[in-house]
């Protein structure tokens, strides 16, 4: 098997603060959520994982340096790129996390019904009722089953 034929079945991961023009033909998905400078479960390993085998690239903020100096504003400037460019956005909120950009970045895509956005919500979320009710408002359901979350971001993935 070649290169291309490679590329074409397995997952790609663009970890912030890298940059890539080509997309190879690939659905794009933004992995926003819990990371509470890196002390959040990583959660996105566990997404990767699952669509390992799928035609996706999926861009990752989750940086390896959280614990050095890096610019902030580039880390933002990044997010805000990818997230832009995503056909899909998923929000994955852990139990313990405080994740005040993600709901930013929730709030800027919740009424925007040109972008495609799937979101899961631990049950226990100190925040929970308030993306429960602000996602039915605006069309969205919220998952709080971790298995049927990333089904559905299967199906996604699949067409």
């Amino acid at each position: 098997m070649g290169f291309k034929e490679f590329i074409d079945k397995e997952a790609v991961v663009l970890k912030a603060p890298n940059h890539i023009d080509d997309y190879m033909n690939k659905f794009t998905i933004f992995l926003a959520g819990s990371i509470d400078d890196g002390t959040a479960e990583n959660w996105q390993e566990i997404v990767v994982d699952s669509l390992k085998d799928k035609n996706v690239l999926l861009f990752n903020p989750r940086r390896d340096d959280w614990g050095s100096k890096y610019n902030l504003k580039q880390q933002i400037e990044w997010e805000l790129d990818y997230l832009e460019e995503a056909d899909l956005i998923i929000y994955y909120v852990t139990k313990d996390s405080k994740v005040p950009i993600t709901l930013l970045e929730l709030g800027l895509y919740m009424k925007d019904s040109s972008k495609k956005i799937l979101i899961y919500c631990h049950k226990d979320f100190y925040r929970f009722t308030n993306v429960e009710t602000t996602s039915e408002r605006y069309g969205h359901k919220v998952y709080t089953d971790h298995d049927l979350f990333i089904e559905e971001v299967k199906k996604y993935c699949e067409g």
